[in-house]
């Protein structure tokens, strides 16, 4: 009987250490996926806000672009800024991207921070079609557009 009880024996210390290495290198490429994990999760979020942002602008000028019916005062090509008479009110409007300060501004307030941009206006003589472009300053995603001519009433 002293046999068998001799044969059976605990963890040694050295099957102790080995099982808490093995347990440790687990717990450390779990919390690596996890900080992974958040780290893309935070830059995800951080990029959805500032398309989301973009967008949000891009819609607010061109409705109003889509609801005019003069566009003074610009030539053919790259402008800072636009001008536009409204069909529903007489006072124009006008944006401008202030690309010192980083301001996109409606008749002089500021609407958005933090962005760039600029008008392109393709064919002055008839409707014109103006493309909007802009960026959020200071971070590496791409440029927004978007082409908007005007509806009708055009003069």
């Amino acid at each position: 009987m002293q046999e068998i009880f001799k044969k059976k024996s605990g963890l040694t210390l050295i099957e102790m250490l080995v099982a808490i290495f093995v347990f440790s290198v687990t717990i450390a490429a779990s919390m690596a996926v996890a900080a992974t994990y958040l780290k893309s999760s935070y830059a995800i979020k951080k990029y959805q806000e500032n398309s989301e942002e973009l967008s949000l602008a891009l819609n607010y000028i061109s409705k109003d672009i889509r609801m005019s019916n003069a566009l003074g005062g610009a030539n053919n090509g790259k402008v800072a800024s636009i001008n536009l008479t409204p069909n529903s009110e007489s006072t124009p409007v006008s944006y401008a991207f202030d690309n010192n300060s980083n301001v996109l501004t409606k008749n002089g307030s500021p609407i958005v921070n933090n962005i760039n941009g600029y008008f392109y206006i393709k064919n002055f003589s008839a409707i014109p079609s103006i493309t909007i472009i802009i960026w959020k300053k200071n971070f590496s995603g791409f440029p927004v557009q978007t082409t908007v001519s005007m509806r009708s009433g055009y003069k």
